[in-house]
């Protein structure tokens, strides 16, 4: 707004009005101020609790056992006895398992292995007749 339109808003709006107008806006201020100072008090309150999710998290996540890496014996053949064991153990419990499958298996006993790993050992039982292949799923012979 220039001067000039404010000075004739002045002069053609009665004090009256303008004291309301300024009483209006007074009060918007105060509403959006409460509106603001309630939303602080809510982002306090949701800050807090992530805060304390977070370290509750972390004190779990110390409290429980780390997940055992791929086995780091190898025999002479590079396989690890405790890796086919583990691969063989599935198989039996669940046979007819794909290798991703076999995987998320030995995840949930924390046996944390990559399924190329997991591949290599079924070629290896596949190759030693161990183990047979129908449909894409493995089975103990």
């Amino acid at each position: 707004m220039t001067i000039g339109l404010i000075e004739d808003l002045i002069t053609s709006t009665s004090l009256a009005d303008l004291r309301s107008e300024r009483d209006r806006q007074a009060q918007r201020v105060e509403e959006v101020k409460h509106r603001r100072d309630n939303i602080l008090q809510e982002l306090t309150v949701a800050n807090g609790s992530y805060l304390m999710a977070q370290q509750m998290v972390a004190i779990k996540e110390a409290m429980e056992p780390k997940p055992a890496q791929s086995p780091t014996k190898e025999s002479s053949n590079g396989d690890s006895p405790t890796g086919r064991e583990s691969v063989l153990q599935v198989i039996r419990e669940k046979p007819g398992l794909r290798p991703q499958g076999i995987r998320d298996a030995l995840e949930a006993k924390r046996i944390v292995v990559k399924e190329k790993y997991v591949s290599t050992i079924l070629q290896r039982l596949k190759e030693k007749e161990l183990v047979e292949v129908k449909k894409g799923g493995y089975f103990v012979k």
